[in-house]
């Protein structure tokens, strides 16, 4: 695709110029994104960050329990949409589409993930009451089911809420108005 558009351009164009920088800039930010994982690497910098985004993903999975697998992606994209928003405003690159189907996406699926998780918590609690170990014992182990799934919840509603607003937000500047 890359050649074949190239192929299309005259060479002393400025487009072609621009083109062409363009993909020598991406090839040096890969080749010195690539040299800075080695060094941090060498360093012992990366270990310690995989360390640190392994303990936050199991913090998150006892907080909110298995929809945290679907509650991260959408977490990172809120992430993302957010740097993007913010360079665009910035002036640093411009977009040729529109990201509020990205946030409406967000905004619908991350409660009803977080709900999903508050059912698979709450079923997850009642299949494991057992009083036959005693009676407290069974309240603290509901108890813990009943937590981590409410936290699911609050998770997804928290996430929707963040992408509503943001969503809010981009529209309106899109739109010329004050926020």
């Amino acid at each position: 695709m890359i050649m074949s558009r190239l192929t299309q351009l005259r060479f002393p164009s400025a487009e072609f110029l621009e083109m062409v920088g363009r993909y020598v800039l991406y090839g040096a930010a890969i080749v010195a994104g690539a040299a800075l994982f080695f060094w941090l690497r060498a360093a012992g910098v990366v270990s310690a960050v995989v360390g640190g985004l392994a303990a936050l993903l199991n913090y998150l999975y006892v907080m909110s329990g298995i929809v945290v697998v679907g509650l991260v992606p959408l977490t990172i994209a809120l992430a993302v949409l957010a740097v993007a928003q913010v360079g665009y405003h910035a002036g640093w690159w411009h977009f040729k589409g529109s990201h509020v189907r990205k946030y409406e996406l967000i905004e619908s699926s991350a409660p009803i993930l977080g709900l999903l998780g508050t059912m698979l918590g709450l079923w997850d609690a009642l299949e494991g009451l057992d009083v036959s170990k005693g009676l407290q014992a069974a309240i603290q182990n509901m108890s813990v089911g009943v937590g981590q799934a409410l936290g699911s919840s609050v998770y997804g509603l928290i996430l929707a809420l963040i992408a509503y607003t943001m969503k809010h937000i981009y529209s309106a500047r899109l739109s010329g108005e004050e926020v």
